[in-house]
């Protein structure tokens, strides 16, 4: 083989070895304009403890959503959102993620239920929107459903904002029934249904009952929470959550009856975080 037929085999190897190389190069599709690269590169850079890494991320991941990408749009408004790269906002977090959910069935699954975990949260401390109770709670349910367990954990803070009073549900919910729920257990002796009416032993209102319900829902899906994440202080998470609530929206009630739990009302708890589990399974 003279010198020229080697040069040409070389020269012939080196390109096909940069077709097979170069399309499956992040950086080389990055180059192109590929947002699925974009948006891993960007997501990568944007984790970086480094401030100029996180700059780096997001305007890849910028690129991206200006393309079109949803999960690119996402990251923007987390990078929003948490001050990733840019200044911090949740007006333009918000306005991001929901740009983001427009587009949700071409995201996939991993980027997507975190999207509406975080869609749940905003409407739930008032980030970048309104607070909105019924909102919050239906989107961090459809996120939980698919299996994101923080989105069990803000469930939990959710039912305790409104066993508390801090919230109120515009839309009804069922009130959960079960033995010694309808009373103030304020005193742990054995009465008969009659002695429970004289004033030591006072059935609940309506309102009442409401509250417990909702305290018996905030504590099953800590139960959940506890068991797939770790030990979890409902009381003491929801004193910290509160402090991301405006001031001004914290017109907290006299009733803590949601939160006074009592065996049977702890029994009623597991009955209900069993249910939601099974609802999952079923979905």
């Amino acid at each position: 083989m003279n010198n020229r037929k080697i040069v040409i085999c070389v020269i012939s190897a080196i390109f096909i070895g940069l077709l097979i190389y170069l399309p499956n190069n992040i950086h080389f599709r990055a180059l192109c304009g590929d947002s699925g690269a974009l948006v891993e590169m960007g997501d990568k850079l944007i984790q970086s403890e480094n401030k100029n890494d996180q700059k780096k991320g997001y305007e890849l991941l910028l690129k991206a959503a200006n393309k079109g990408n949803p999960e690119a749009m996402y990251l923007v408004g987390w990078c929003h959102l948490y001050g990733k790269g840019i200044e911090q906002s949740n007006l333009a977090g918000y306005d991001y993620f929901m740009r983001a959910y427009d587009l949700k069935s071409k995201m996939s699954s991993g980027y997507k239920y975190v999207l509406i975990r975080l869609i749940g949260e905003c409407h739930l401390y008032g980030k970048g929107t309104f607070q909105d109770i019924d909102k919050a709670i239906d989107f961090l349910k459809e996120s939980a459903k698919k299996g994101d367990v923080y989105a069990v954990r803000q469930l939990a803070i959710a039912y305790g904002f409104l066993a508390l009073g801090i919230y109120e549900r515009k839309e009804k919910e069922e009130v959960i029934f079960f033995p010694d729920f309808y009373f103030n257990n304020r005193w742990t002796v054995n009465r008969t249904y009659q002695e429970k009416k004289t004033e030591d032993y006072q059935e609940l209102n309506e309102e009442e009952k409401k509250y417990i319900s909702y305290g018996i829902k905030a504590y099953a899906y800590s139960i959940l929470y506890s068991q797939i994440e770790t030990d979890f202080d409902l009381k003491k998470s929801l004193e910290s959550s509160k402090k991301d609530i405006p001031t001004a929206n914290l017109y907290r009630k006299t009733y803590d009856y949601g939160l006074d739990f009592t065996p049977a009302r702890h029994a009623r708890a597991e009955i209900y975080a069993k249910e939601f589990l099974q609802s999952i399974k079923s979905d």
